[in-house]
């Protein structure tokens, strides 16, 4: 399942780069910043949830990821029906 998750996010990552390129308009530097960096505060504080994380076992961490994607997707949410107004 590890190596279907970081497909997933492979496959996914160039895409969310061109979406946050189209909706950054007249900002798209900023906009692509932006992400970028949060994807390094990802990877940096990742290893750290996992590690603090360790004394509750695998499951543990497996269901920390899992609220964590989906209270990203929920954030996500506003900006995907905003986006869908605008076309």
């Amino acid at each position: 399942m590890l190596l279907v998750f970081v497909a997933a996010v492979a496959t996914a990552a160039p895409a969310v780069v061109e979406i946050v390129h189209a909706m950054a308009s007249h900002a798209r530097g900023a906009g692509v910043a932006l992400y970028a960096c949060s994807m390094f505060l990802g990877a940096g504080l990742g290893p750290q949830l996992a590690g603090s994380l360790s004394g509750q076992g695998f499951g543990g961490i497996l269901r920390a990821v899992a609220v964590l994607l989906a209270v990203g997707t929920l954030l996500s949410l506003p900006a995907l029906t905003g986006r869908r107004r605008d076309l």
